[in-house]
């Protein structure tokens, strides 16, 4: 993201874009015992004039899906 939306001193990342609307649904939780956890992110969408990119995804522990991600955002700003 920072290359491609050109990082810089005056440019901070936002993991998550601030005013943008997201789901998170949660099915399970990560447990000491867990072995493996994996999370995956497919890019749904990027948006050049706002510096914004949008995903979808999942949270997997020892191969089942326990959190699903909808229209996740993540911004570059200016400070």
């Amino acid at each position: 993201m920072a290359e491609r939306f050109g990082a810089s001193n005056t440019r901070r990342m936002e993991a998550i874009a601030v005013g943008q609307p997201h789901e998170w649904v949660y099915r399970g939780q990560i447990l000491p015992t867990d072995g493996v956890v994996t999370v995956e992110a497919v890019i749904t969408g990027v948006d050049p004039s706002s510096r914004l990119i949008r995903a979808d995804g999942y949270l997997s522990v020892d191969g089942r899906i326990i959190y699903a991600m909808k229209n996740f955002t993540a911004a570059c700003r200016d400070d």
